[in-house]
C-alpha cells in the first residue's frame, strides 16, 4: 500500500503491526553516462516491487530524495542536506509514523553516503519504537543479498561502487534510454591502502573520508560500468526484493 494513496479513513482498517517502508536515495552525479537520479530510481524500484508482492501488508512511505551527498560537490547537478538535517528529517518523519500508531518500521538505503546516518537514526529512535513494542531498522539495498551479489559482479574487487557494473545494470534494465551507452567508461577507481580501500560488496577495515572525485579519479565513476547488462539488472531486482520482503514480514511478529 502506498502511504500518499491512501484516504485518511482507509487507516481505520490497517493493522498497526504492519511494516513500514521507507527509502533514502540521492539526487547526485551519476558519472558521464547515467541521470542524476539513478539512486532515487533504483529505491523506488525496489520498493514498488516489495510493494506489490506484499499488497495490503505493508506500507511504502514517499520517498526521501535528497540525502547526504556532500563528497559528489566537485560535480555538476549534485544536491546535498547535511547529516543533522537528514537525521532531523527522519525523526519527524517516524514521529509523524508513530503518532498514527505504527510501530515497525524499515529504512531502506539506495545511497552509500546515507549509511552512517541511517545507523544513527536507527540508534536513536530505537528505543521510542520499543517503549511501543515495535522495532526499527535499516539496511542498504546491496546488503541484503551480498552472498548472492558477490556471485553476479563479473568487474571483480573494486567494480562496483558507483555508477558502476550493478547501478547500469539496473538502469539498463529499467529504463535504457536513459543510460548513454556511448559515454561508458571502462573501470575507474583510484587505490589508496589495502586498510582503506573496499567497494559496495567488500568494505574496507578502516573507514577514511576521500571525496568522490578522488575515488573516481576525476571521472564520477568507482567500478566498471562497462561490465552491466540489463539482464544483471534483472537479476538484482530477483534477489534483492525478496530479502526485503522476508525482513519486513519478520519485523512485525515479536
Amino acid at each position: 500500500m502506498k502511504w500518499e494513496k491512501l484516504a485518511y479513513t482507509d487507516f481505520d482498517d490497517i493493522d498497526r503491526a504492519t511494516p513500514v517502508l521507507l527509502n533514502i536515495g540521492a539526487v547526485e552525479q551519476h558519472g558521464p553516462h547515467l541521470p542524476l537520479d539513478v539512486d532515487c530510481r533504483i529505491g523506488q524500484l525496489f520498493c514498488d516491487h516489495v510493494d506489490t508482492a506484499m499488497a495490503e501488508a505493508v506500507l511504502t512511505l514517499p520517498q526521501v530524495k535528497v540525502c547526504c551527498s556532500r563528497h559528489h560537490m566537485d560535480f555538476a547537478g549534485t544536491l546535498s542536506v547535511s547529516h543533522e538535517t537528514l537525521l532531523a528529517y527522519l525523526k519527524d518523519m517516524i514521529g509523524s509514523i508513530t503518532a498514527h500508531g505504527f510501530k515497525n518500521i524499515l529504512i531502506l538505503n539506495s545511497h552509500g553516503g546515507n549509511q552512517a546516518i541511517g545507523r544513527v537514526c536507527v540508534e536513536v529512535m530505537g528505543p521510542l519504537l520499543a517503549a511501543q513494542s515495535g522495532r526499527i531498522a535499516f539496511t542498504s539495498w546491496w546488503d541484503v543479498a551480498s552472498e548472492a551479489l558477490v556471485k553476479l559482479n563479473e568487474s571483480g574487487q573494486f567494480g562496483v561502487g558507483h555508477a558502476c557494473e550493478f547501478e547500469t545494470s539496473l538502469m539498463q534494465m529499467m529504463a535504457p534510454d536513459e543510460v548513454r551507452m556511448e559515454a561508458i567508461p571502462g573501470k575507474s577507481f583510484v587505490p589508496h591502502a589495502a586498510w582503506a580501500d573496499g567497494d559496495l560488496l567488500r568494505s574496507s577495515p578502516v573507514l577514511l573520508y576521500r571525496s568522490m572525485e578522488q575515488i573516481s579519479g576525476g571521472n564520477g565513476v568507482v567500478g566498471d560500468p562497462s561490465a552491466a547488462s540489463p539482464q544483471k539488472g534483472q537479476a538484482i531486482l530477483d534477489l534483492v526484493v525478496p530479502e526485503l520482503v522476508t525482513i519486513l514480514r519478520e519485523l512485525s511478529q515479536r
